[in-house]
């Protein structure tokens, strides 16, 4: 198994990024398109996606004084969830563990039954047109989104090397915008203040 590695990451969201958008367009890739699950709770900033049957979970482990995040993958497993699973899952978002099991033999159940049995935790459904390019060891990637049908665009840096990843947000002006994870996004989407 491939060791666990944190990356740095830089994201905003918005509608339009302007002209570093326009300068970014040539050297971006095709898009990929998919159709992802996140289940957002309110007691954690733990990123949890599901996609293509699988499940990942991210934890911001560290904030620098530009305000990048440092996040770490702490579980990718495939439906049926094991009780190992869903005990790790809780202790991410910081809910105790139920006192009877979440349904966790398909995709689908695990998502309904969370919507009626955890009300902390609430579901949002994502689906996202990404295009995306290696800059200098930095991976750059723009998104069309829409949150529960609503339409948004990020943008994102991600890297293992904090210092290019921070002069390749300097170089595109981003570094006048708010660092903002997915999870605040969805957070602020859930009470109607993404903008």
């Amino acid at each position: 198994m491939a060791p666990v590695i944190p990356r740095w990451e830089w994201r905003t969201f918005g509608a339009s990024f302007g002209v570093a958008e326009d300068q970014l367009q040539p050297v971006l890739g095709p898009a990929r398109h998919s159709v992802e699950t996140y289940l957002v709770s309110r007691h954690s900033d733990a990123n949890t996606k599901i996609r293509d049957n699988l499940l990942d979970v991210k934890l911001l482990e560290q904030r620098d004084d530009q305000g990048l995040e440092l996040w770490r993958p702490v579980l990718k497993a495939a439906f049926p969830l094991t009780a190992s699973d869903l005990a790790r899952i809780a202790n991410a978002w910081r809910i105790p563990h139920p006192s009877a099991p979440w349904a966790a033999s398909s995709v689908d159940a695990f998502v309904d039954g969370i919507a009626a049995q955890v009300p902390d935790v609430q579901v949002v459904r994502v689906t996202k047109a990404r295009r995306g390019a290696d800059v200098e060891g930095c991976l750059l990637e723009i998104a069309e989104l829409t949150f529960d049908g609503h339409p948004i665009k990020t943008v994102a840096i991600e890297s293992t090397d904090r210092k290019g990843l921070w002069t390749l947000v300097l170089r595109y002006g981003f570094d006048r915008t708010e660092n903002t994870n997915y999870v605040k996004a969805l957070k602020q989407h859930l009470t109607g203040s993404l903008r």
